[in-house]
């Protein structure tokens, strides 16, 4: 998961400024519990991949994950509002916000490291993030903690792998003809194949079984599933 972890930590800290952290999440917040020096500042934010994570076979060694689930840890001091009110600092919820805004239907296709990063200048490049989608699923605020914030938001998504796509009998093996992140208009004259996204009547619809027959509608839960809307 080294490429989907590095795309979400580049668009967060370059999307919510207010971050000073963005780490894989290690049960970071028992630093900060058990008085050790913590290596991060705060607010920080650290993405979770829930284990296990179930990869399926696309065939010619392709596989995908589908779907895939990443959990966000937002951390936050739990001191005063620094205003005179002695009220709490609950600046936490804002960048909750912050964070949806910049994830819920995030699709990315590409991004680059470049040799002059500071947090990983070794994987200096460009590359393709075939991500589909984020939609958020559920929130949790973990009350457990006294003295931090500790909010915690939840995302599904896709996430194809296709660096180990092999030849079969000497023959290199064809590229999928479509991409997971591209929509395209249904009509009734073509296949559809899984994994496909088309629109149809202001919906986003998923193909979750190859169609076998051109006219198959997207709203035939055999083949199709709904999204989302079309925006």
């Amino acid at each position: 998961m080294l490429i989907p972890f590095l795309a979400l930590q580049a668009h967060i800290l370059s999307t919510v400024s207010e971050f000073k952290t963005c780490r894989m999440w290690n049960n970071n917040i028992m630093e900060l519990l058990q008085g050790t020096d913590a290596v991060y500042e705060l607010p920080a934010v650290f993405p979770e991949f829930p284990d296990p994570i179930k990869w399926d076979q696309l065939g010619n060694g392709i596989q995908i994950v589908d779907p895939l689930e990443i959990k966000f840890h937002v951390l936050h001091d739990f001191y005063d509002a620094q205003d005179g009110t002695q009220d709490q600092n609950i600046d936490v919820f804002a960048l909750t916000n912050k964070l949806y805004n910049a994830l819920q239907d995030w699709m990315p296709k590409t991004f680059t490291i470049n040799v002059t990063d500071q947090l990983y200048p070794k994987f200096a490049g460009t590359y393709t993030i075939p991500f589909g989608a984020f939609q958020r699923t559920s929130e949790l605020q973990d009350k457990a903690h006294p003295n931090v914030y500790h909010f915690i938001q939840s995302y599904l998504t896709t996430w194809m792998d296709v660096s180990r796509q092999r030849p079969i009998n000497g023959i290199a093996a064809p590229v999928l003809n479509y991409e997971l992140d591209k929509v395209v208009p249904w009509d009734n004259l073509s296949l559809y194949l899984k994994y496909q996204y088309v629109t149809y009547q202001g919906g986003i619809y998923r193909c979750i079984l190859n169609t076998t027959v051109a006219h198959e509608l997207p709203t035939n839960s055999t083949y199709f599933i709904y999204d989302r809307p079309q925006n």
